[in-house]
């Protein structure tokens, strides 16, 4: 029996729609600016005397030299700006291996905020760090009562669900204040609301012609940067598809790498893949150097100062901790 169009689109939506809850964010709609009397305790229901922002209007922000990571961190009148992107450098270190301690991982951060802030917007910067930490250690213990069972597609879990992203909401405003989370967190919350609308109208009792017009209906009123969010995961699928696929040449795969994303994005991936490969090779030569070393019998004291004569000869300081951790794995 042929599966009709209609049936398709609807089946093709419940198989993916308690997946989606899972996209990240990277779009950053606004900031806000954290004044010398600003609150930023954890027991803090808002930010007091903050300006919101539009990063695109307005031209009187420098930017400070880049970091390691990309990442540049924004100051006003040595007020931090806040933006998503203060998220991803704690995220950057905080996600590390688990053989960096956390002290280590703190001091990574604050050695970076050091070089991009000073003063008031370090220690602005840092009170944020801390209550970014406890959001992220209470998280551990809310995964644990509200865990998020994406796969049984029934209205119960829906609500389940539903119940969640309600107390997730509630633990990040009240960890990092409403307004710090919803500059953390825009994006997030936009997919979830959206995929939890969407799972609704799946397992809502409408006719398979009534769930496909509301489909429709629920997709155009996305936002614009949740719609292309959404083409950019699916544009690293097939990014990720072509890189796997052992029957094409690197010619072929630029090929449709050009074609999925354009030339120059596709010579920066590019250029990418052989960084990436090129540090591949001096991870395993340290790990060849580093099991050689391990089993020529040394003192201790000979042992580690040859240790660290290898990953000096192989790897720059930054590189130096990554290294050692993905060498254990």
């Amino acid at each position: 029996m042929l599966i009709s169009n209609r049936n398709k689109t609807i089946a093709a939506s419940a198989v993916i729609v308690f997946c989606a809850l899972a996209l990240l964010a990277w779009y950053e709609p606004q900031t806000i600016i954290v004044h010398n009397n600003s609150s930023l305790d954890d027991n803090s229901v808002g930010i007091k005397n903050i300006t919101t922002i539009n990063k695109q209007k307005n031209r009187n922000f420098f930017k400070l030299p880049n970091s390691e990571h990309g990442i540049y961190l924004t100051t006003h009148s040595d007020n931090l700006v806040i933006t998503v992107g203060l998220r991803k450098l704690f995220d950057f270190y905080l996600s590390s291996s688990k053989d960096i301690s956390r002290e280590k991982k703190f001091n990574n951060i604050k050695a970076n905020l050091k070089q991009q802030l000073s003063d008031n917007s370090l220690q602005q910067a840092l009170s944020v760090l801390d209550n970014y930490y406890s959001y992220k250690i209470a998280l551990v213990e809310f995964d644990q009562e509200y865990p998020a069972d994406t796969q049984e597609k029934t209205l119960e879990n829906l609500m389940r669900l539903t119940e969640r992203n309600h107390a997730l909401l509630a633990l990040q405003d009240r960890t990092l204040t409403p307004a710090i989370a919803e500059i953390f967190f825009t994006q997030r919350r936009q997919l979830d609301n959206h995929t939890l609308a969407k799972a609704d109208i799946l397992l809502s009792d409408l006719s398979d012609t009534g769930k496909e017009q509301a489909l429709i209906n629920l997709n155009a009123q996305q936002p614009l940067q949740v719609i292309q969010q959404q083409k950019r995961v699916s544009q690293q699928a097939e990014l990720i598809a072509v890189n796997n696929n052992a029957d094409l040449t690197e010619e072929q795969k630029f090929a449709r790498h050009a074609e999925t994303v354009g030339e120059d994005a596709a010579i920066r991936l590019r250029d990418l893949n052989q960084q990436r490969a090129q540090w591949n090779s001096r991870l395993d030569i340290f790990r060849t150097k580093q099991q050689s070393l391990k089993e020529s019998g040394l003192a201790a004291e000979d042992y580690e100062k040859s240790y660290q004569g290898i990953l000096n000869n192989l790897f720059e300081p930054h590189e130096q901790a990554r290294a050692e951790a993905l060498a254990k794995l």
